[in-house]
């Protein structure tokens, strides 16, 4: 018996496999995911602007005890060569600036922060899971006017999503869940903050940008 070899006509397409009309993971509703590249190149005389979003259902990250709880996350000194300069704690996510002694040091500070105050933040809400919704976001902040207007947008992000109006008249200026809340005074004794917190949570930044240039 003779073997017989069939030939497959080209014009003939595969029914499966290749592009095809609403394939691949489905995008999640409301704010887009931040996409999954490569961090960018980290310049020791850069500092970063960071932002940590919750997840659904993660209780609101702006209250006396979850405050706290990134205060003392914070100010436990992630990692050797990474500072926090300045921060703010909104409903459902954490602006951060930090600086950064080398690339490696972002990165194992980054992990060690958000890894603490996962661990923590899930121990004050009883709960278990993911407590950040998505891969966090960095951007390098190359100019006094980029730093300038981080700054800004860190501090006073609770006027954007009008947390302000909550408070007094007279207390509208700085917000009670914020770095702002310690720079001036030893103490922040507010009922607003939870508890008094010490002065120095954040580092006095070592590059030129964020100490004096930002002003210039």
């Amino acid at each position: 018996m003779v073997a017989r070899q069939f030939e497959l006509s080209l014009l003939e397409r595969p029914k499966w496999g290749g592009p095809r009309a609403r394939a691949g993971r489905r995008r999640s509703p409301g704010r887009g995911r931040v996409p999954h590249r490569a961090r960018p190149v980290h310049r020791r005389w850069q500092p970063f602007h960071l932002t940590l979003r919750g997840a659904e259902g993660v209780p609101s990250l702006r209250s006396p005890q979850a405050f706290r709880v990134v205060c003392g996350s914070i100010a436990s000194s992630p990692a050797a060569g990474f500072r926090v300069i300045h921060f703010s704690v909104q409903r459902n996510h954490i602006h951060v600036i930090a600086e950064a002694d080398r690339a490696d040091a972002r990165s194992r500070g980054i992990r060690s922060l958000t890894i603490r105050l996962a661990v923590r933040l899930n121990r004050l809400f009883r709960r278990s899971g993911a407590i950040w919704g998505d891969r966090c976001h960095v951007r390098a902040l190359s100019t006094p006017t980029e730093v300038r207007n981080a700054i800004a947008n860190v501090l006073m992000n609770f006027r954007k999503h009008g947390e302000h109006l909550a408070l007094p008249a007279d207390e509208r200026d700085r917000d009670p869940f914020s770095s702002a809340a310690c720079l001036d005074e030893p103490r922040d004794t507010s009922a607003r903050a939870g508890e008094a917190v010490e002065r120095r949570l954040t580092s006095r930044p070592h590059t030129w940008l964020a100490r004096t240039g930002w002003s210039t």
